[in-house]
């Protein structure tokens, strides 16, 4: 539910120490195009001061190359910017390791989507570094979650319990926010 999502269970931890809004645009199923095209600009009038960015999943359940993803995350960079979001107020964080879910086989090899989503998390990473964003690489907690089988009742997204531990490691690691 809306409720157990990493980012309200993030700001429900910051709420008990600072004032905090949540306005979470984020849809299961979009890829970067959507990301550009449906949720950027609902940024336009809320002038956040943080924002998290996790995207790349379903660029790679669509079959868009490593090069085009990496040029629609700095795209997604420059739309922000023109919103009037610095770079150094956002988080990138990496998508999860979904290779091992129960319904990944019906979108290819789990080795091949595991390397897939490395090699995406990493370009994530170079391209938010290298633009002043911050990167929080929760990928290690992610594969072990996978492998601990901690995965939602549809079989492919990861479990609530999992959305609170991604939010608890953030909370900490982000604790200069409140």
């Amino acid at each position: 539910t809306p409720e157990q999502a990493f980012p309200a269970r993030l700001v429900a931890r910051w709420q008990e120490r600072c004032a905090v809004t949540l306005r979470n645009p984020a849809v299961y199923g979009y890829a970067t195009q959507d990301l550009l095209d449906v949720e950027l600009p609902m940024v336009q009038g809320f002038a956040p001061t943080f924002v998290t960015l996790a995207v790349g999943a379903n660029d790679i359940v669509r079959g868009r190359s490593l090069d085009e993803y990496r040029q629609q995350v700095r795209r997604i960079y420059a739309a922000l910017a023109q919103a009037g979001v610095a770079a150094s107020r956002v988080v990138a964080l990496p998508q999860p390791d979904w290779s091992l879910s129960p319904a990944a086989r019906g979108f290819g090899e789990p080795d091949v989507i595991h390397a897939q989503i490395v090699s995406f998390n990493d370009a994530l990473r170079v391209e938010s570094t290298r633009l002043g964003a911050r990167y929080i690489d929760l990928f290690p907690l992610m594969e072990r979650q996978a492998r601990a089988g901690m995965i939602a009742p549809d079989g492919l997204h990861p479990s609530a319990e999992a959305h609170d531990a991604w939010a608890a490691e953030l909370a900490r690691s982000l604790d200069d926010v409140c």
